[in-house]
C-alpha cells in the first residue's frame, strides 16, 4: 500500500512538471469561454474548446475559428452577417487576433491595431 501511495505521489509531481513545461494545464491559461463587451451588452464572443468561435458584434452574428499560442489568439475564417444597425459599432467583425491577460481579451484588427476589449 505504501508503495502505491509513493508512486501516485510521484505521478502527481510528474504531471505538474509536465504542465509547467508545456505552458500549463489550468483552464485559466485558455481563452475557452464567453467573453463580453462592457459597453454593449449584445456584443460577445464564445470560444469553444474545439477551435470554433461564435458571437455577435451588437448587430451581426459572426463565427469562424480560433487558435491559441500562450496568451495570443489568432482568428481565421471569420464570417459575419451584413445587417445594418444604426448607431452600432460593429468592431468585432474586424477581428483578426487577440491577446488574453487574465479575464481581459484585447482584440486587434488586420493591421495589429487594438479595436476593443472583452471580459470573461
Amino acid at each position: 500500500m505504501m508503495f502505491l501511495a509513493r508512486r501516485l505521489r510521484l505521478l502527481t509531481i510528474a504531471t505538474g512538471v509536465l504542465c509547467v513545461m508545456v505552458g500549463g494545464c489550468s483552464a485559466e491559461n485558455t481563452a475557452v469561454g464567453t467573453w463580453k463587451a462592457t459597453d454593449n451588452e449584445n456584443a460577445f464572443l464564445v470560444l469553444e474548446s474545439n477551435g470554433s468561435v461564435t458571437g455577435n458584434d451588437g448587430c451581426n452574428h459572426l463565427g469562424g475559428e480560433w487558435a491559441q499560442d500562450a496568451d495570443t489568439i489568432e482568428f481565421s475564417r471569420i464570417f459575419s452577417t451584413l445587417m445594418f444597425c444604426e448607431g452600432v459599432d460593429t468592431w468585432l467583425s474586424h477581428m483578426t487576433s487577440a491577446r488574453v491577460n487574465g479575464n481581459e481579451m484585447s482584440i486587434f484588427d488586420e493591421s495589429g491595431e487594438p479595436i476593443g476589449t472583452l471580459h470573461k
